[in-house]
């Protein structure tokens, strides 16, 4: 019943993200008057709190409202893959143009200096790339560092067991 009601106000503000939308759903269900079930449940499981500058955000009052949220949450992303899907549909690669970015202002020529694998054709790339691609595809990703990144006595990044996370 929630989901219907979310699904049909999303397929008719469609041109809108998703999540965006459930959290103006939400909150206009709950500033509104109770007109149906809907919003008496939603009423009754989530609230919202609004700030000074007028930022809004919605809370569960129980776990059963963290349920209902995380569903409706969940949905919502669904339905913006649903229009990423509808929208690559019959597309193919050429179909999109490459374009440099940019860096400090200045256009970026990366793209320029990327090549297929193989490309450079010295005598072990192939293999070094099979490597790596069965290492990744076992793995199930890059093996970047064992711990997060940390400032070492020299004020460098390092990579220790223990030490606090440098993130400024």
């Amino acid at each position: 019943m929630i989901l219907k009601e979310f699904s049909k106000y999303l397929k008719e503000n469609s041109s809108q993200n998703s999540v965006i939308l459930l959290n103006k759903w939400i909150i206009d269900r709950l500033k509104r008057p109770s007109c149906d079930k809907v919003d008496n449940i939603l009423k009754t499981e989530l609230y919202y709190a609004e700030n000074n500058n007028n930022k809004t955000f919605v809370i569960a009052k129980s776990e059963t409202g963290r349920t209902l949220l995380n569903a409706l949450y969940n949905f919502s992303l669904s339905f913006e893959q649903y229009k990423l899907a509808k929208f690559l549909h019959n597309k193919n690669a050429s179909d999109f143009k490459t374009y440099e970015g940019y860096y400090e202002g200045e256009l970026d020529e990366m793209l320029e200096a990327c090549s297929e694998p193989y490309a450079n054709g010295y005598s072990t790339e192939e293999d070094e790339y099979d490597a790596m691609y069965e290492s990744v595809t076992t793995n199930h990703g890059f093996y970047i560092a064992r711990y997060e990144a940390s400032k070492g006595t020299n004020n460098e990044a390092e990579s220790k067991k223990g030490k606090s996370v440098w993130n400024y």
